[in-house]
C-alpha cells in the first residue's frame, strides 16, 4: 500500500468533511456545514 498517498487522501478528505478537532482539551467543530431540510 503507498502510505504516501493515503496520507495525502486522507489529509484532502479532512480538510472538507465536517468533524471534531480537540485542541487544548476542547473539542470544537471543523468545517461544519449548514443542515438543510430538504423535506
Amino acid at each position: 500500500m503507498d502510505s504516501i498517498l493515503l496520507e495525502h487522501f486522507e489529509q484532502e478528505i479532512w480538510s472538507k468533511v465536517p468533524h471534531l478537532e480537540e485542541k487544548q482539551g476542547e473539542a470544537k467543530v471543523v468545517n461544519a456545514t449548514p443542515l438543510i431540510d430538504v423535506t
